[in-house]
């Protein structure tokens, strides 16, 4: 668009017309509704959050883990949206499961899944990547006495404290 503005005061009447269809054509593809965009910083929020509200006003509740809420986000995903868009919204269930060090078990089945629909997805990269760091999270063996609480359902500090009576607890806040 910079560009636009600038070459646009300095050009012929031809190349004016030129960059007037260019623009038009950026503007269409900038809008949130076109099926290629997946640009847009707030993409993976914007499809979530729609997602998650359609989700939870038909089921009216709330999913219990990070397994349940990456199965139905995949599967909402599927039924409701296509092309690219459906393309990177499933290969962004991936990456937030590595990149907020979620690591949930259920990953590698919907990488499987996901390989079926997109065998093809310039995304495999990035999301086999965030698979591996999964699986090696999830096959690391913890010494004895040391524990992962999953907190998903966890509602008060109290809930945590009462399962480890006279243990020392860490708390990664």
């Amino acid at each position: 668009m910079n560009q636009y503005l600038v070459n646009y005061r300095k050009s012929s009447e031809a190349a004016k017309k030129e960059w007037d269809d260019s623009y038009s054509k950026m503007l269409e593809f900038a809008d949130m509704s076109h099926a290629a965009n997946v640009f847009s910083p707030i993409f993976a929020d914007v499809i979530s959050n729609m997602a998650g509200i359609e989700i939870f006003q038909n089921n009216g509740k709330q999913v219990k883990d990070g397994n349940e809420r990456n199965q139905v986000m995949f599967d909402w995903y599927k039924a409701n949206l296509q092309g690219r868009v459906q393309e990177v919204a499933m290969g962004l269930i991936f990456v937030e499961d590595a990149n907020r060090e979620y690591y949930a078990i259920g990953i590698p089945v919907l990488y499987e899944e996901f390989k079926k629909l997109w065998p093809n997805s310039i995304l495999l990269p990035k999301i086999e990547s965030a698979l591996q760091k999964n699986i090696a999270f999830n096959k690391t063996e913890l010494p004895e006495g040391v524990n992962i609480l999953n907190t998903d359902s966890v509602r008060t500090f109290k809930e945590i404290t009462s399962q480890y009576a006279g243990k020392v607890i860490f708390i990664d806040v």
